[in-house]
């Protein structure tokens, strides 16, 4: 007697239950089809009872129990309620970790314990039916997607997902500030930041940037405009910047793409040179770029390069040309006597560079220009650099090239390096601060683009 009393309580409830749910997903316009949200809507009476509910749930409940047994029929409930308590469960764990303030349950739980449920309802699924734990799942995600499509505009996972990814990169950021520690001589990687004002006209630049930043380094790409703050010039600025992340998007940089507003470029560099990296860890290199066409652009990047390495950050300056890389196909690397301390940072930039998937048929050369009574001795520990570090130059392509002045190095780099599509050349600290500074720039005419690195790290190749 026990037994069929609740056997015929709980087929009373499910009566009573099933249908008001399946009218409250109708209303919602949860089910994909707006002409059935119309009709399980309909009502009759005063108190508003779900007919045409109840006949479809009435159906099912037939279909189901003609269809198969009891363990079938269990097996299928279960699936259902074991979805519908892991998706709580879930949502109540990322809830916790996005902590949103709009998030204010009335019945708090401790987040271990929602994540728990979650876990046990999966593992419960699981082992019940696999097949079953797929097609509930699948319903519903089917019901999320037909939610998110009548009821755009509203929050949804997307919002609970940026939220926890939000929470997730704060406290990240903030255990590597507390566990920072001072800089060591290996595993040293690129943290590069760019300030520009042509942006959106010369992107030399900006594939510099994301090839760097593909996989061993980050970027932070900044587009300058000239003026005083303003809101609507806030407005222009973000404009133009969305302009870049879509390129950035399609070209699948893995960068940061962001606007600056500032009276002149070299406040707004030194604004930019005060800003955290956004990896979390502090930037260590400037990247700037000027057009080998316009020579009156080269002042306003030497002021910023020995601005940056004056902060004791890295300066990476990029003389563009109409070539823009050829087929990514060659770097050659030139170092002289008097830049050798650049060598290791020259050395592995062109290698994260080849790293990437456009040049990943490209061959680095690696020319030694040194006219001294200890050049061959500069020349062994240059290759042997290259072989230590494991870097994918061969030893045929470490050349010892015999410059005696800066005519002749300048013939050497037109014969061997005028088809190249990069050339990496090293600037010392005298060169930058020295009255001549610009022809510093103007060297290698026989060359295409052209990536000047001057090292303020001291970088050891292991």
């Amino acid at each position: 007697m026990g037994l069929g009393a609740a056997a015929f309580s709980s087929a009373l409830g499910s009566i009573l239950v099933a249908p008001r749910t399946l009218q409250a997903l109708a209303r919602d316009n949860v089910l994909p089809i707006p002409k059935l949200n119309r009709v399980l809507r309909r009502v009759r009476g005063r108190t508003g009872e779900p007919i045409s509910a109840t006949y479809v749930t009435g159906v099912i409940a037939i279909l189901f129990v003609v269809g198969g047994g009891v363990d079938f029929i269990a097996q299928i409930l279960s699936m259902f309620f074991m979805v519908t308590y892991g998706a709580l469960c879930t949502v109540s764990f990322l809830e916790y970790f996005a902590g949103n303030p709009s998030y204010r349950p009335t019945f708090h739980s401790r987040w271990y314990l929602s994540l728990l449920g979650a876990v046990m309802c999966g593992l419960m699924m699981i082992q019940m039916n696999v097949l079953y734990a797929f097609l509930a799942i699948s319903l519903m995600v089917a019901a999320y997607y037909g939610l998110s499509r009548t009821r755009k505009g509203e929050r949804d996972l997307t919002a609970i997902f940026q939220g926890t990814m939000f929470q997730l990169t704060r406290r990240l950021q903030i255990t590597l500030q507390k566990n920072q520690v001072e800089k060591s001589e290996g595993g040293w990687r690129p943290s590069i930041v760019a300030v520009t004002r042509f942006g959106e006209r010369r992107l030399g630049h900006f594939d510099l940037m994301r090839w760097i930043s593909h996989r061993h380094g980050f970027g932070h790409f900044i587009q300058f405009f000239q003026g005083d703050y303003t809101f609507a010039g806030e407005t222009q600025a973000r404009a133009h910047v969305g302009k870049l992340i879509e390129r950035s998007e399609i070209s699948g940089a893995g960068i940061f793409v962001d606007s600056l507003i500032s009276p002149s470029f070299d406040m707004a560099l030194a604004q930019t040179l005060q800003m955290p990296g956004i990896s979390g860890l502090p930037n260590n290199c400037v990247l700037l770029e000027f057009d080998r066409e316009h020579p009156e652009e080269i002042e306003e990047t030497l002021r910023g390069a020995r601005l940056a390495a004056e902060s004791q950050f890295n300066v990476l300056v990029l003389r563009s040309a109409k070539y823009r890389f050829g087929y990514r196909s060659s770097i050659h690397i030139w170092v002289t006597e008097d830049n050798l301390s650049n060598a290791p940072l020259m050395l592995l930039l062109a290698y994260i560079i080849v790293g990437h998937p456009e040049w990943r048929r490209a061959q680095i050369r690696f020319f030694a220009c040194l006219d001294s009574e200890h050049a061959e001795r500069e020349t062994h520990n240059l290759s042997n650099m290259v072989t230590v570090g494991r870097l994918p130059i061969s030893r045929q392509n470490v050349t010892s090239v015999c410059c005696a002045t800066q005519e002749d190095l300048e013939q050497e780099v037109s014969d061997r390096s005028s088809k190249a599509d990069l050339v990496i050349a090293g600037l010392t600290a005298g060169a930058l601060q020295s009255e001549k500074a610009e022809q510093s720039l103007r060297v290698f005419g026989g060359a295409n683009d052209v990536l000047f690195v001057h090292a303020s790290e001291s970088i050891v190749i292991e």
